[in-house]
């Protein structure tokens, strides 16, 4: 194993560099998820469903389980990255709603 010596430090100075054990497949499952979830929404007419609907495809729950990840997490890492919105159900809908942003759905079709 090689040592991390000056000659890797960032020539910035106000740039740091991290390593965390186990990143890697962190990142990777969310990846997964995230994608399953838009590929669901990409499916769906106008792009959007229901909460539960999506929480509970099958594929979607599959990365999730494999991933170990809250699906929580995962909603909240694609509003984050406004791929998907959220919005509030009221009084003529049955709840929340998911749809793709146009970042998402230019997500979507690239992939």
């Amino acid at each position: 194993a090689s040592q991390a010596g000056p000659q890797e430090a960032p020539t910035d100075p106000d740039t740091w560099l991290w390593s965390l054990p186990g990143l890697g497949r962190l990142l990777h499952a969310l990846l997964q998820c995230r994608e399953e979830v838009m590929r669901v929404l990409g499916k769906q007419k106008f792009h959007r469903a229901l909460l539960p609907a999506v929480e509970h495809a099958p594929a979607v729950r599959k990365a999730v389980n494999k991933a170990r990840l809250d699906f929580r997490y995962v909603l909240r890492d694609l509003i984050g990255k406004r791929l998907v919105e959220s919005v509030a159900g009221n009084v003529h809908s049955s709840g929340t709603v998911l749809h793709l942003t146009p970042a998402g759905q230019q997500a979507v079709h690239s992939a």
